[in-house]
């Protein structure tokens, strides 16, 4: 069973994630009753570093806890069959120690109602509150989806016109899953622009997608698709074009049992003198 949101994030997801274009060591480390811990350190323009831990006990999951040098820290957490077919989630972000203001935290659910769906409420409680609902029905293969958030002005500032609800962020899918492909088109930011997306997975080797943007008040169509393809056990190659034709490469290398190495590049194709070119080395080691 799926969620509204991941039908389009498998295919982001494909298109966007291999690709890095800083200079990035990466280090995990697992500790004996489970706590991963993983830090990183980015050069791109300027230095970046982070730290991350995960930890799952029983039903009790710590998704993430992040601390950066951007002087935020970040929590997701996950309580497995809090309910009977509900997961309960938790998530924060203090950036205070930058902007004052810069605080957030937001409790959410997600149903499992098994031919009935998937459904989420996540309700942002320090602003607002405002409350995020997203649905997702599949019959026969086909999928049927929509989401809206509600925003309220119980916890802040009276609107101009007196309300205290407002709608927004409206959105429908529709979408058919095969046996090997999912094909879908997703409404977003108040029917502004409708996104067709396909992920095909062609073969257990080769993962291919496209995502391509259409506004529905005029303007530019945009578009992006590629694919992974996984050469063996250590080594993957992704690529990617656009429609800025824009050409990304990204080469993946298992070095040994305990190191990584990923290399990414994109050339801007329409400007070839330019300097929009971008260049990205990740090493990861593990233990």
């Amino acid at each position: 069973m799926s969620k509204y949101s991941s039908i389009l994030k498998s295919v982001t997801d494909l298109l966007d994630k291999p690709f890095s274009y800083g200079n990035k060591v990466e280090l995990k480390t697992k500790t004996a009753n489970g706590v991963t811990f993983t830090s990183d350190a980015t050069v791109s323009g300027k230095a970046a570093a982070n730290l991350k831990v995960e930890y799952k006990h029983g039903n009790v999951s710590i998704d993430k806890l992040t601390v950066g040098t951007d002087k935020k820290i970040v929590g997701e957490f996950t309580v497995t069959e809090a309910l009977k077919n509900t997961d309960a989630t938790f998530k924060f972000t203090d950036g205070t120690r930058a902007d004052a203001k810069d605080i957030k935290a937001a409790v959410g659910a997600t149903v499992k109602a098994g031919d009935l769906g998937v459904y989420t409420v996540d309700a942002e409680v320090l602003d607002g509150p405002a409350f995020d609902f997203t649905g997702l029905v599949s019959y026969k293969s086909f999928l049927v989806g929509g989401t809206a958030k509600v925003n309220t002005t119980f916890l802040g500032e009276q609107k101009a016109d007196g309300s205290a609800i407002a709608l927004g962020n409206l959105g429908v899918l529709a979408g058919y899953r095969g046996a090997d492909f999912t094909l879908a088109a997703q409404t977003k930011k108040n029917f502004e622009a409708v996104d067709l997306s396909v992920v095909h997975a062609a073969s257990d080797k080769l993962t291919s997608a496209a995502l391509v943007t259409f506004p529905l008040a005029g303007g530019a169509v945009n578009f992006k698709f590629g694919g992974a393809y996984k050469v063996d056990s250590d080594t993957t190659l992704n690529a990617t074009a656009d429609h800025d034709a824009k050409v990304s490469l990204a080469y993946k290398q298992r070095l040994n049992s305990t190191a990584t190495l990923a290399v990414s590049g994109q050339v801007a194709a329409a400007e070839l003198g330019s300097d929009k070119h971008k260049f990205g080395l990740t090493l990861t080691l593990s233990s």
